[in-house]
């Protein structure tokens, strides 16, 4: 169990963990890396995609991982921590991955990122907070990172049920967190 935070520090770390929540960014990345011959699965990613289950259900196992990962903050700043996190950790209606060589470009309900295959790039959230953003082509899935000072979020793209369902398996971690923040969310192709 981490020791109990003093107020001021506590106010502090609340507000660098405002962009630890990582939201949801919209931009354009270059540089070129193929991906290699190891890893000629990731573009059976390509397609779209639809929410499969209960939303409600699924932010429900959401706020009580969140609810968990803030448990050792004082008040107002695991007020805040919470809400920034369930603000941007909801469950998304689709996801759609295009992949074309090199490029890979991720609609993720109302955000999409584009960058090329295992080059960084930098973003600026709605919110004003900046990341870097990557996608990684192996093993057939696609890995998403968004990085910032204060935290990693990290987003694993794969296939299921012979690539009729896609599966996102999401993990927040942060030093100013008790624990990672993970969740999974699973999804029904669409065609396209």
């Amino acid at each position: 169990m981490r020791p109990r935070l003093t107020a001021s520090f506590a106010l502090t770390l609340g507000l660098s963990l405002i962009s630890a929540a990582l939201p949801l960014p919209t931009s354009t990345a270059s540089a070129a890396e193929r991906p290699s011959e190891e890893d000629p699965g990731a573009e059976d990613l390509a397609g779209a995609y639809r929410f499969k289950g209960s939303a409600a259900a699924k932010e429900a196992k959401i706020d009580a991982e969140i609810d968990a990962a803030t448990e050792n903050m004082s008040g107002p700043i695991r007020d805040l921590a919470r809400k920034r996190l369930k603000a941007t950790n909801t469950v998304p209606k689709s996801v759609t991955i295009e992949i074309d060589g090199d490029d890979c470009q991720i609609d993720l309900g109302d955000r999409s990122i584009r960058t090329r295959n295992g080059r960084a790039a930098l973003h600026t959230a709605r919110d004003g907070s900046t990341s870097r953003v990557t996608h990684q082509l192996r093993g057939g899935a696609v890995v998403e990172r968004l990085k910032t000072p204060e935290g990693l979020r990290t987003n694993t793209y794969r296939l299921r049920d012979g690539g009729d369902a896609l599966r996102v398996e999401v993990r927040i971690r942060s030093p100013h967190l008790a624990d990672d923040v993970r969740y999974s969310l699973e999804f029904t192709r669409t065609g396209g």
